[in-house]
């Protein structure tokens, strides 16, 4: 499952990367995810915190994931 899991990662980062240059090329910078998410971002600010709530659970100390 470790491998699946990290093919997985890359192929999303892959995806919403191509993504996000289509976007560009095709819409300008107002189409590009990161626009989408500051516009969203400045009228429901639950967004940032939960993108901060997802980031402290990806990164956070995980004394069980440590491989010895």
């Amino acid at each position: 499952m470790r491998k699946a899991t990290i093919i997985i990662i890359i192929l999303a980062i892959v995806i919403l990367g191509g993504y996000d240059i289509i976007a560009y090329v095709r819409g300008g910078s107002e189409a590009t995810i990161s626009f989408i998410l500051l516009q969203a971002s400045r009228k429901n600010p639950v967004i940032p915190f939960a993108f901060g709530f997802l980031m402290g659970h990806l990164f956070w100390y995980n004394s069980g994931g440590e491989k010895k």
